[in-house]
């Protein structure tokens, strides 16, 4: 597992196979697809299947607003950080 911490304050550990799974990567591929209705899919997948339900649940509590809303824009910047701050470390970790 790799542990994270991104700008936000939000730490994490994820699979060190996340940034070498197929799925995360079709997933990420959508959410950069100019068809809206797979954008939000994938947007709405990617959190758990990098961190888990219960690690999705924490990042949502973590950017969730006064009112209990959580920002569609903070989650999609939020797990693209993760995933290249993983990948940072993995290619530190494999160097080393």
């Amino acid at each position: 597992m790799i542990t994270v911490k991104t700008k936000s304050g939000f730490v994490c550990a994820v699979r060190e196979s996340v940034t070498n799974d197929f799925r995360i990567v079709r997933l990420a591929a959508d959410m950069r697809g100019k068809d809206e209705g797979k954008r939000l899919a994938a947007l709405a997948d990617y959190p758990a299947l990098i961190l888990g339900e219960d690690g999705a649940e924490q990042l949502y509590a973590h950017l969730a607003r006064e009112d209990g809303s959580v920002p569609v824009d903070a989650v999609e910047a939020e797990v693209t950080e993760i995933v290249t701050l993983a990948a940072e470390k993995n290619k530190e970790l494999k160097n080393s």
